[in-house]
C-alpha cells in the first residue's frame, strides 16, 4: 500500500457492493482495479445459521483488471474503512494467485 492508494466502497444500483483501488474519477464515470464483490454466505456454525461476509471477484473471466462504472450505477461511493485495505489485497492476492 502507497499514500497514493485509494481504497473504495461502492454500491451499484443493482445491489451489488463492489470494493477496488481508484484509479480515476470524473463526472461521469469510476475506473477502479481489482474490483473485489462482496458475498454473503450462509453457513452454520454450531447447529445455527449464520451469514457470513466473504471476497469474491467481480470477474473471474476478464483479462483486464481494470473496470469502469458510470456514475448513473453508482448509489454510493466511499473510501474503504482503513481496518478492511489488508483484507482486502489478501482477496486480490489470492486471486491473481489462482488466475
Amino acid at each position: 500500500m502507497t499514500d497514493l492508494d485509494r481504497y473504495v466502497v461502492i454500491k451499484l444500483t443493482s445491489g451489488e457492493e463492489v470494493l477496488g483501488t481508484l484509479v480515476r474519477e470524473d463526472d461521469y464515470e469510476i475506473k477502479i482495479q481489482f474490483p473485489m464483490l462482496v458475498k454473503k454466505v450462509a453457513r452454520s456454525m454450531g447447529g445455527y445459521p449464520v451469514e457470513s461476509i466473504v471476497l469474491g471477484a467481480y470477474s473471474h473471466f476478464c483479462g483486464d483488471d481494470e473496470f469502469t462504472f458510470s456514475r448513473h450505477h453508482i448509489i454510493v461511493l466511499k473510501d474503504m474503512d482503513p481496518r478492511y485495505v489488508d483484507e482486502y489485497l489478501r482477496s486480490v492476492d489470492d486471486f491473481i494467485g489462482a488466475s
